[in-house]
């Protein structure tokens, strides 16, 4: 896309106009957190991530639950171990998520750590026993 494309994009979809050749951005939109989220959900299934059938469903409504559950992870500030087979979109989620907090690309690339397939879940999280898992009441009782 060329820097002229770009610009009727931000003109027709975003916030930003042409004003005597500048680039001048509107005041940012002043709408509860829950509908930034919506629209963050929706910008990535839409743009960024392709998307299959979606996977999770609260009865009147569906979601890719790959990308609405590191969302609600990152507004909630806890953590997510995201696992799966090589090429499947973890780092791009991930990468996403840490954008959308704030970080620069560039701080991205250089936190990401990339697994190796010899490490399985119970390496990286240990293994609880039955026991423990049938008595907890938390997840931090695990």
């Amino acid at each position: 896309m060329s820097f002229a494309e770009a610009i009727e994009r931000w003109k027709t979809e975003g916030r930003a106009s042409l004003e005597n050749g500048r680039i001048k951005f509107a005041p940012a939109r002043d709408e509860p957190p829950r509908e930034v989220l919506r629209r963050a959900y929706q910008w990535i299934v839409d743009r960024a991530v392709v998307c299959g059938a979606p996977d999770l469903s609260t009865g009147t409504s569906s979601y890719a639950s790959y990308v609405l559950l590191p969302l609600l992870t990152l507004v909630t500030r806890q953590r997510l171990l995201i696992v799966g087979a090589p090429g499947r979109g973890k780092t791009t989620i991930a990468t996403l998520m840490a954008l959308l907090s704030g970080e620069t690309l560039s701080q991205v690339r250089r936190n990401t750590q990339h697994g190796h397939p010899q490490l399985t879940t119970a390496d990286l999280l240990g293994g609880p026993l039955p026991g423990n898992l049938v008595e907890a009441k938390t997840a931090s009782d695990v």
